[in-house]
């Protein structure tokens, strides 16, 4: 399956079981949520995605709430996707790898994706800070998923498959390339 930055997609049920974080959010279908896309990790072959809800009402509160507060509010995202009002939890994004993606998440035939440019960037910007924070330790609240876990235990699968692969007869295994998005 062909992958793109700001869409949405479904994660399989399995993913949720095998990492069995239990600061995930999951609701009662994980495997219906939404998840957008963010971006690919810069040294594996994961990928970012962070939940999204359409229960915009929890969401402007917390954001309205950390706002009183005096506390950043941009590790929540509200954007449309194709017209649909989605709240965007970086703060609950996840490294996942491909094996666990099900599938686009479809809405009356079409693909949902984050369709404006400037939004995307500004996801984008934020979630990379979120990530900077994962991978320096600091949670930047109290019911984070462990994020730096989820990755060790996917890597750790990846290489547990790696390391059944056989080159072909006269053939060379393929170095991994550094791709980012």
């Amino acid at each position: 399956m062909k992958l793109k930055a700001g869409k949405l997609y479904k994660i399989k049920q399995e993913f949720f079981d095998t990492v069995a974080e239990p600061l995930m959010k999951l609701g009662s279908s994980p495997e219906r949520r939404p998840h957008v896309l963010l971006f690919k990790d810069s040294g594996s072959d994961l990928y970012w995605f962070a939940p999204c809800s359409t229960r915009i009402d929890k969401y402007q509160d917390i954001i309205d709430r950390r706002t009183e507060q005096g506390k950043p509010t941009d590790t929540i995202k509200i954007m449309k996707t194709q017209g649909i009002k989605q709240a965007i939890s970086l703060i609950d994004m996840f490294p996942v790898s491909e094996e666990y993606i099900s599938a686009p998440f479809i809405k009356n035939k079409r693909h949902l994706g984050i369709s404006k440019p400037q939004d995307m960037q500004d996801l984008n910007k934020s979630a990379r800070f979120v990530l900077t924070q994962i991978n320096s330790g600091n949670a930047l609240s109290p019911t984070q998923p462990d994020a730096l876990r989820i990755k060790e235990i996917m890597l750790d699968e990846q290489n547990l498959d790696m390391s059944h692969e056989q080159p072909e007869i006269g053939g060379e295994l393929q170095q991994d390339i550094e791709i980012g998005m």
